[in-house]
């Protein structure tokens, strides 16, 4: 997931190496390759065909967030939680020092919460996050009726 604009110029210099990549292992296979090497350049180019269309699907993923539409982010486990974090952070059009500031908290602590998936965040903190961006939880928890014999 791309969670800034740094990270965005990145992936955006990533994924025009792999297109370029892709395009020459196109080209190589259709003019000059033996039949044992089409085959291998036939492999790197579905390699490289798969890495640039994960890459472009982050990027599209991170300009549609950019947008400042309200998103509706389908929510099914706890551990999804620290990803809606981020991306409503995105949607909201705060870098990571503005929500700190809205926060009344070190830059530092937002961005080790999120380079971590909030791993190592309180509960507190994420509720706090929440509400300082608007995102509204909405659902059902599932809480099993069997005791497991120990």
């Amino acid at each position: 997931m791309i969670t800034n604009d740094e990270q965005r110029a990145i992936t955006k210099r990533e994924a025009e190496k792999f297109r370029n990549a892709l395009d020459a292992a196109v080209a190589k296979s259709a003019d000059e390759a033996d039949p044992e090497e089409r085959a291998w350049l036939g492999i790197f180019a579905d390699a490289f065909q798969s890495q640039l269309a994960d890459l472009e699907e982050d990027l599209a993923e991170y300009e549609a967030l950019r947008t400042g539409e309200a998103v509706v982010v389908p929510l099914e486990s706890v551990a999804q939680l620290p990803a809606v974090l981020i991306k409503a952070r995105i949607a909201s059009g705060l870098s990571e020092r503005q929500l700190a500031t809205r926060l009344g908290v070190e830059e530092s602590v937002v961005l080790r919460a999120e380079a971590t998936g909030y791993d190592a965040a309180s509960l507190g903190l994420m509720r706090d996050v929440a509400r300082a961006l608007g995102v509204e939880l909405r659902g059902e928890a599932t809480i099993p009726g069997d005791r497991a014999a120990d």
